[in-house]
């Protein structure tokens, strides 16, 4: 099957398409744009679109909104209606000439995902309004237009257009809760895990790198060998979620410092297209690092703690066993134990008041006890 040459059909579409990049400046447009505009390639390339189709009125304000909306959401946009007046060449007549339009914005995105560019697509629709108000009257008319076609595709595209700009406004809405929101956020796309979206949360987890249109592992290289994209590669195979709990993850959270180890608890949720298929994947969680410091050091106290009581209590029933072997009576066992306990509990004193430890803990209980005896003293030991 021979190749389609994608040039020669953007040359001959019949209807005006162009290109515009990032800065607005004109890349490419096609031969209907060239005779709609009456301007030659050569004059458009490379010139910004407001420099050569100067409008400070509405029409120029709401073409620059939708253009910018698309380059902000990666998302296209319709405008059913924009007041342009477009410079006449002096052919005829010079000056300008009000034209109405229909557009739609449509982004066009590089390997990594980012908007680069800008297509547009214009309808001159200046003989429908013309014809609306004809119809209607400038200021309205009939509820039914005498001119039934062109009067009701102009009131869908109105619709249309009102609709998308509620749309938008409410994405817009979504994305800020999103930026905001307290817990890790981030939308990876593509077999390599693009990163899309990140919020607030998620940056400062990751020392506020640059990841948008990276893949995972050039973003947060740090992150080879770990499970992390397995899981990921897992999720995307299967289309099931993941959940994960208290995982350990190291970080390289300053370009100059170690890696870091956090505590995270989250899931991994599949993004699934219209057939069911996964196409990215959902990150929430949140940073418990503090949590399970805050665990692992109530479990070393509670050890500790068991540590030093098991000692306590042996230390106790020797001294028992040695007053039992050095007194005749109950009464004088009860005299000799509680005294030899005082001293104990005087010595422990004096040891934690001078921040003494361990043997030396020992040896003081040792000394207590050996003038009761030798044999006393190895039975203690």
């Amino acid at each position: 099957m021979p190749q389609i040459d994608f040039r020669a059909l953007f040359e001959t579409l019949p209807s005006p398409h162009m290109v515009l990049d990032r800065d607005l400046c004109f890349v490419e447009a096609n031969l209907a744009y060239q005779r709609t505009t009456e301007r030659s390639r050569e004059e458009l390339i490379g010139r910004n679109i407001f420099d050569l189709f100067p409008n400070p009125g509405e029409g120029g304000r709401q073409l620059r909104d939708s253009l910018q909306r698309v380059l902000d959401t990666g998302q296209p946009d319709t405008l059913a209606l924009i007041p342009y007046a477009i410079p006449l060449p002096v052919s005829l007549g010079g000056g300008f000439e009000m034209r109405f339009w229909s557009a739609v914005h449509t982004p066009l995105f590089d390997p990594a995902g980012n908007v680069t560019h800008v297509l547009q697509n214009t309808v001159d629709v200046t003989e429908i309004e013309r014809l609306k108000d004809i119809a209607y009257g400038p200021s309205g008319g009939p509820a039914e237009p005498p001119i039934e076609s062109a009067t009701q595709l102009y009131q869908r595209a109105r619709e249309l257009q009102q609709t998308n700009l509620i749309l938008v406004e409410e994405t817009n809405q979504i994305r800020n809760l999103f930026m905001q929101a307290p817990g890790l956020m981030a939308v990876l796309i593509g077999p390599d895990f693009v990163f899309r979206l990140v919020n607030n949360a998620y940056q400062s987890l990751i020392g506020r790198r640059a990841v948008i249109g990276k893949p995972l592992l050039e973003a947060l290289p740090e992150l080879e060998g770990q499970v992390f994209q397995d899981i990921l590669t897992e999720v995307m195979r299967t289309g099931q979620p993941y959940v994960g709990q208290a995982a350990s993850v190291l970080l390289q959270r300053q370009a100059d410092g170690p890696p870091e180890e956090r505590f995270l608890d989250f899931i991994y949720q599949p993004i699934l297209d219209g057939r069911g298929v996964p196409w990215g994947v959902f990150i929430e969680g949140s940073d418990v690092t503090a949590r399970v410091r805050a665990e692992r050091q109530q479990k070393l106290l509670l050890d500790e703690l068991n540590h030093r009581v098991k000692n306590t209590l042996a230390t106790v029933q020797a001294i028992a066993a040695q007053t039992l072997r050095t007194t005749a009576s109950p009464a004088d066992f009860r005299e000799a134990f509680e005294a030899r306990l005082l001293a104990l509990s005087a010595t422990h004193d004096l040891l934690t008041q001078s921040v003494w430890r361990g043997a030396q803990l020992d040896e003081v209980i040792l000394m207590e006890l050996r003038p009761h005896g030798a044999e006393r003293y190895r039975l203690c030991a």
